[in-house]
């Protein structure tokens, strides 16, 4: 019954894209930027641990664990190609005190714009597939396999407001989006527990909220609440991360999470540097 409901919503809300848009009687009208065919800009981003209930190992027992990454190290890499198609991948290792180097891993985007629906669309509405990976890279345990999930995604801008700042010139931008996913394959366990089987249920649909506020490319707020939906226990949660600009490309950033399933949560803070990039 989850999965009925759950493609239901998919196409409902892609259906959703070709109403029209409600006006407001404040909102500009966006600005068309120039752009060449292809762009590429990324990131490297060194990410210190505060807090992190995560294993920094793939196990099936986790009884008495207490081995968590200190460090995340990674780099983004975004392109685009005539503003229609966009990559972005993140290939990224946790670095913990009691593996060393424990984990390996690749996130990363795909997603297409509906150019051949017309401006309107555009503008607020994108396909695209998705992929995350991610491998123990400590020897005692390279054995024990990887994790993995890839879905299909749309990526509806349905709201966006922008004004201008505290300083003369200064200019805001908030910006709200739906994306529903639909993972056509899905290792990732939905329920948080210390000791699972090789036989768990694994969410099979997601639905998430993001929320973009920029503030004059000084500084970013993006929240991202989601919902996991699967035939067992169903995950839930919100990711936060704080990004500001202190000289140039160099920007400090905080980022935090919460996942619940059932009973049992679990939580993450850090606190990083990241050189951005074109």
């Amino acid at each position: 019954m989850k999965k009925i409901l759950a493609v239901i919503t998919f196409f409902f809300l892609i259906s959703q894209t070709y109403a029209e848009e409600p006006s407001l009687p404040d909102r500009q009208a966006p600005e068309k930027e120039e752009s060449s065919i292809f762009e590429l800009s990324g990131e490297v981003r060194v990410k210190q641990f505060l807090i992190n209930d995560e294993p920094d190992q793939i196990k099936l027992d986790y009884r008495g664990n207490d081995d968590h990454a200190d460090e995340e190290i990674g780099l983004v890499a975004n392109a685009a190609v005539c503003k229609y198609f966009h990559i972005k991948a993140y290939p990224y290792f946790w670095v913990s005190r009691e593996n060393q180097i424990s984990r390996v891993g690749l996130d990363a985007e795909a997603k297409i714009s509906a150019f051949f629906l017309g401006d309107e669309l555009n503008e607020r509405f994108r396909i695209g597939y998705g992929h995350h990976s991610w491998h123990n890279a400590d020897a005692k345990f390279k054995g024990v396999g990887g994790k993995s999930k890839d879905w299909l995604f749309a990526e509806i801008d349905f709201l966006k407001l922008k004004g201008p700042g505290f300083l003369r010139g200064d200019e805001w931008q908030l910006k709200f989006q739906l994306k529903p996913k639909l993972f056509v394959n899905n290792r990732e366990p939905s329920a948080i527990k210390e000791l699972y089987s090789r036989e768990e249920s694994c969410a099979f649909a997601a639905l998430e909220l993001p929320i973009d506020f920029t503030y004059d490319n000084r500084a970013e707020l993006h929240l991202k609440p989601f919902w996991m939906f699967s035939e067992g226990s169903d995950r839930y949660g919100i990711t936060a991360e704080l990004d500001v600009k202190i000289y140039k490309g160099i920007w400090v950033f905080a980022d935090a999470g919460y996942t619940r399933a059932g009973t049992s949560d679990r939580k993450e803070l850090g606190l990083g540097l990241m050189l951005r990039f074109k």
